[in-house]
């Protein structure tokens, strides 16, 4: 478990608004590693570059940059489930979770949470 920069982008809900993020990123040479969409305008990634992306994003939409917990784990099931037990019984809620798989490989899960320090407390073992 490691912690990354989630960037948050907030856009108008139209066709062409996640066009604009993707080319804003590509343009920039910035890779979007995980991405997920939430709340029908806020757009989380995490990206190679959390900087740089936000100054290129700034033309697109509303950007904010949030610490959040990585866990690389097992493509399992109940793989995310050792995750929410944890966050659950410590009494953090979990905000967004979005992960990204290489099919039987492993996974890299991201956790946006209200409690960082206890999240990385309670989960440090998973």
């Amino acid at each position: 478990m490691n912690t990354v920069m989630q960037v948050t982008v907030e856009v108008d809900n139209k066709p062409g608004a996640l066009l604009s993020v993707c080319e804003a990123l590509g343009s920039n040479n910035i890779d979007a590693i995980s991405c997920t969409e939430a709340g029908h305008t806020a757009i989380h990634l995490v990206v190679s570059d959390a900087d740089a992306a936000e100054e290129a994003l700034r033309a697109v939409g509303s950007v904010t940059l949030k610490e959040i917990v990585a866990f690389q784990m097992a493509n399992e099931p109940g793989a995310v489930a050792s995750i929410a037990k944890a966050c659950s019984d410590a009494g953090v809620n979990i905000h967004t979770i979005y992960a990204t798989t290489a099919g039987e490989g492993g996974a890299m899960v991201y956790v946006d949470v209200d409690d960082l320090p206890k999240a990385q407390e309670v989960c440090g073992d998973i």
